[in-house]
Protein backbone atom coordinates (compact mmCIF):
# COMPACT_ATOMS: atom_id res chain seq x y z
CA UNK A 1 0.00 0.00 0.00
CA UNK A 2 1.11 3.54 -0.72
CA UNK A 3 -0.30 6.56 1.08
CA UNK A 4 0.53 10.05 -0.07
CA UNK A 5 -0.63 13.58 0.58
CA UNK A 6 0.46 17.08 -0.23
CA UNK A 7 -0.34 20.72 0.39
CA UNK A 8 0.55 23.32 -2.22
CA UNK A 9 0.26 27.07 -2.30
CA UNK A 10 1.02 27.62 -5.97
CA UNK A 11 1.47 31.37 -6.01
CA UNK A 12 4.67 32.96 -7.14
CA UNK A 13 5.17 34.98 -3.95
CA UNK A 14 5.43 32.64 -2.12
CA UNK A 15 5.27 29.13 -3.55
CA UNK A 16 5.00 26.48 -0.82
CA UNK A 17 4.87 22.71 -1.38
CA UNK A 18 4.86 20.01 1.33
CA UNK A 19 4.47 16.31 0.52
CA UNK A 20 4.39 13.16 2.66
CA UNK A 21 4.59 9.57 1.40
CA UNK A 22 4.36 6.24 3.18
CA UNK A 23 4.81 2.87 1.46
CA UNK A 24 4.23 -0.49 3.12
CA UNK A 25 6.18 -3.17 1.22
CA UNK A 26 5.00 -6.72 1.83
CA UNK A 27 6.59 -9.87 0.46
CA UNK A 28 4.18 -12.03 -1.49
CA UNK A 29 6.39 -14.63 -3.18
CA UNK A 30 9.16 -15.32 -0.65
CA UNK A 31 9.26 -15.66 3.12
CA UNK A 32 10.85 -12.87 5.10
CA UNK A 33 10.09 -9.66 6.93
CA UNK A 34 7.96 -6.86 5.54
CA UNK A 35 9.08 -3.25 5.74
CA UNK A 36 8.05 0.30 5.13
CA UNK A 37 9.38 3.58 3.82
CA UNK A 38 8.34 7.12 4.66
CA UNK A 39 9.46 10.45 3.29
CA UNK A 40 8.65 14.12 3.59
CA UNK A 41 9.55 16.84 1.08
CA UNK A 42 9.19 20.59 1.28
CA UNK A 43 9.90 23.51 -1.01
CA UNK A 44 9.69 27.24 -0.44
CA UNK A 45 10.19 29.65 -3.35
CA UNK A 46 9.60 33.35 -3.87
CA UNK A 47 9.43 35.30 -7.14
CA UNK A 48 11.62 38.39 -6.82
CA UNK A 49 9.96 41.77 -7.42
CA UNK A 50 10.62 44.46 -10.04
CA UNK A 51 13.49 44.09 -12.50
CA UNK A 52 14.49 40.76 -10.92
CA UNK A 53 11.03 39.21 -11.54
CA UNK A 54 12.55 36.61 -13.89
CA UNK A 55 14.29 34.99 -10.93
CA UNK A 56 12.79 32.76 -8.25
CA UNK A 57 15.11 31.59 -5.43
CA UNK A 58 14.09 28.36 -3.70
CA UNK A 59 14.94 26.10 -0.79
CA UNK A 60 14.14 22.38 -0.78
CA UNK A 61 14.50 19.71 1.87
CA UNK A 62 13.68 16.01 1.92
CA UNK A 63 13.90 13.37 4.63
CA UNK A 64 13.73 9.65 3.86
CA UNK A 65 13.41 6.71 6.27
CA UNK A 66 13.71 3.15 4.98
CA UNK A 67 13.46 0.28 7.44
CA UNK A 68 16.44 -2.09 7.32
CA UNK A 69 14.13 -5.01 6.50
CA UNK A 70 12.26 -3.25 3.70
CA UNK A 71 12.22 -5.93 0.97
CA UNK A 72 12.16 -3.44 -1.91
CA UNK A 73 14.53 -0.59 -1.04
CA UNK A 74 16.92 -1.72 1.70
CA UNK A 75 18.91 -4.09 -0.59
CA UNK A 76 19.69 -1.22 -2.99
CA UNK A 77 21.91 0.79 -0.64
CA UNK A 78 23.69 0.09 2.63
CA UNK A 79 21.22 2.20 4.59
CA UNK A 80 18.68 4.84 3.67
CA UNK A 81 17.61 5.21 7.29
CA UNK A 82 17.41 8.85 8.29
CA UNK A 83 18.81 10.42 5.11
CA UNK A 84 18.13 14.16 4.82
CA UNK A 85 18.97 16.22 1.75
CA UNK A 86 18.67 19.96 1.33
CA UNK A 87 19.31 22.22 -1.62
CA UNK A 88 19.06 25.87 -2.50
CA UNK A 89 19.03 27.47 -5.89
CA UNK A 90 17.45 29.89 -8.28
CA UNK A 91 15.26 29.30 -11.31
CA UNK A 92 14.82 31.51 -14.36
CA UNK A 93 12.42 31.06 -17.28
CA UNK A 94 14.12 29.66 -20.37
CA UNK A 95 14.13 32.26 -23.18
CA UNK A 96 11.64 31.56 -25.99
CA UNK A 97 10.16 28.56 -24.23
CA UNK A 98 6.67 27.51 -23.34
CA UNK A 99 5.41 28.54 -19.90
CA UNK A 100 6.60 26.43 -16.98
CA UNK A 101 10.04 25.75 -18.51
CA UNK A 102 13.00 27.04 -16.55
CA UNK A 103 16.72 26.70 -16.13
CA UNK A 104 17.81 25.96 -12.58
CA UNK A 105 21.05 26.20 -10.70
CA UNK A 106 21.33 24.64 -7.26
CA UNK A 107 23.62 23.13 -4.70
CA UNK A 108 22.75 20.06 -2.58
CA UNK A 109 23.90 18.81 0.81
CA UNK A 110 23.12 15.30 2.09
CA UNK A 111 23.24 14.63 5.83
CA UNK A 112 22.91 11.41 7.75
Amino acid sequence: MIYSGYIALQGETPEVIVEFDYADHQRTDTPGPDGSTSSVYGQLAYRLPGRAANFKPYLRAEHLDVEDDDPLLSPLVDSYDGVTAACAGISRPTPHSRPRCATKSSTMQTMK
